[in-house]
């Protein structure tokens, strides 16, 4: 993987996640983070980059029955299981607020500027130069649909409350191909900043994995 961390750097978050997650009322995290719920197995079921993601409290595991929700926890495990127990912790019972930002621009995001934690949105933006149909389909088999920005966008859901738009602008011969990500202002009722970050790496390699789906 080019950017990231071991899985196991993710460990004590993960593990605190799931201990909040079990304290917490099935029906609170129902509406809270706006997700099903199984009294008979106490398995959540999770909407994720359209895919169901089942969390299972009992025995604490994440799986899935569709290839792609397999290949999101199996590929990017650091960034799925982390993302997803501490968005179901924590989310809020809170709407959208509309307006569209750059994570940079909320509290604490200077963590999105610096080092490896700079969102890998050059080599978003040069994996689909010239592509719009590719990029729209990828986005659209990830439960994303197209917006009238740039020239191709999408809106993308990694969580029900958690909606980031991804705009493309084409190189041309002035210009190389670029690309920006904005969240909703909401985000950080419902997460850490840091909880963000991983969210959206989850978000961009998975709309950019080279394997076919």
């Amino acid at each position: 993987m080019e950017e990231g961390f071991p899985e196991s750097i993710a460990a004590p978050g993960i593990h605190e996640s799931w201990e909040v997650l079990t304290g917490r009322d099935p029906k609170v995290v129902q509406a809270a983070a706006l997700v099903d719920y199984d009294p008979q197995t106490c398995t959540y079921h999770v909407p994720c980059l359209g895919q169901d993601i089942a969390v299972h409290v009992p025995d604490r595991t994440l799986s899935s029955t569709s290839n792609l929700g397999r290949m999101l926890l199996s590929h990017y495990p650091e960034y799925a299981k982390l993302s997803i127990l501490r968005y179901m912790a924590h989310a809020q019972d809170r709407p959208l607020s509309g307006e569209l930002v750059k994570p940079s621009q909320l509290p604490g995001g200077d963590f999105f500027v610096s080092g490896t934690h700079v969102l890998p949105l050059p080599a978003l933006a040069r994996r689909f130069d010239g592509h719009k149909a590719q990029f729209v389909r990828r986005g659209q088999v990830l439960g994303g649909k197209t917006t009238d920005h740039g020239d191709v966008s999408l809106e993308l859901f990694p969580f029900p409350r958690i909606p980031v738009h991804i705009i493309l602008w084409f190189g041309d011969e002035e210009f190389a191909a670029w690309a920006t990500l904005l969240v909703d202002a909401s985000c950080q009722q419902h997460m850490a900043v840091d909880i963000l970050w991983s969210t959206c790496m989850l978000t961009l390699q998975m709309l950019r994995d080279e394997n076919e789906y």
